[in-house]
């Protein structure tokens, strides 16, 4: 979710029709400000989503660069802080950036499906490194979102996960 009103009304939908656990992904901006692409401040939104709504037990950052996704996590670790009914913190960070020039294009690039010009920013084992410290911050899912592909992936779950049935298990009631 980029904004409260998207978030607010995706889960205002979602309570009417499901009586089930409700998981939320909130989208920062590409900064360490800690704010959703509306501008609006993640500490201020993610107290009101999990305040408004009980039944919330997981909660994401996703679709910004690593610096971002690490510090958004603290800000979350705050908020959840004493809500025992949040099981779960992910973290999905992005890894690929818009190039300025075309002097960058040239030295950089690497195409993806949509023609645009994009840098890598991250090696495998720089993405790892990365997702420790997520883990350390207290993340028990953690994974990729635009340019991090299945070479990170595979490489995650192999160093951090490996005796670990990694599919989401529902928690007991």
């Amino acid at each position: 979710m980029s904004s409260k009103d998207e978030a607010m009304a995706s889960l205002t939908g979602v309570s009417r029709v499901a009586d089930k656990p409700i998981w939320i992904s909130l989208c920062l901006q590409d900064n360490e400000k800690c704010l959703l692409h509306s501008e609006e401040p993640l500490k201020e939104v993610l107290t009101e989503v999990l305040d408004k709504f009980p039944r919330i037990l997981g909660v994401s950052l996703n679709c910004a660069n690593h610096f971002a996704i690490t510090k958004g996590l603290d800000t979350v670790m705050e908020v959840v802080k004493g809500r025992k009914r949040v099981k779960y913190i992910a973290a999905y960070a992005n890894d690929r950036y818009p190039l300025p020039d075309k002097q960058a294009v040239e030295k950089f690039a690497n195409e993806f499906e949509t023609g645009v010009k994009y840098k890598r920013t991250l090696t495998v084992q720089e993405y790892r490194d990365v997702v420790k410290c997520w883990v350390e911050k207290g993340c028990n899912a953690v994974g990729g979102c635009c340019g991090v592909g299945p070479a990170y992936i595979e490489d995650i779950s192999k160093q951090w996960f490996p005796a670990r049935d990694t599919r989401l298990i529902a928690p007991e009631k």
